[in-house]
């Protein structure tokens, strides 16, 4: 027998049995319950198309999506006001991180879980940061940021 277990949250599959005891119909049935639970049910559906795996096989991946977040810290160097920023408060399995900075002096953009941005005029502004994993799905939060 096999039985597909999903804990709540996750897109993660673990198989008990053997799939070669099923035939077509009941494999395609049981693909179609595995890309109904999420992504990584979905790679190993994939591979149950082309044949049975063999007893336990498993894929697992976390389904929750990056949830973008971030820190500042803003201090005067004689003229002009650097504000450091920092993504890791940023949860999942975050690949990439870009900022963007209206009304920053030099550039308005920035990447990197850390980054800084320079202004020149006081005033309260407000700052993007886009997080992406490794699938490619992204989380966007914008905050205000008060320089001065």
């Amino acid at each position: 027998m096999i039985t597909p277990r999903v804990p709540p949250g996750l897109a993660s599959v673990h198989l008990k049995g053997d799939l070669s005891m099923l035939d077509q119909a009941q494999r395609n049935r049981f693909v179609r319950l595995l890309l109904a639970t999420g992504a990584a049910a979905g790679l190993l559906a994939t591979s149950l198309i082309a044949g049975a795996p063999s007893a336990g096989a498993t894929s697992s991946a976390t389904s929750q999506a990056p949830v973008a977040d971030f820190t500042h810290q803003c201090v005067l160097d004689i003229i002009m006001w650097t504000c450091s920023f920092d993504g890791s408060a940023s949860s999942g399995s975050v690949v990439s991180w870009d900022w963007q900075f209206p009304g920053a002096a030099f550039g308005e953009s920035g990447s990197g879980v850390q980054t800084s941005a320079r202004y020149e005029v006081e005033g309260t502004y407000q700052v993007t940061l886009t997080v992406t994993d490794g699938t490619g799905r992204t989380d966007t939060t914008i905050k205000p940021v008060v320089v001065g």
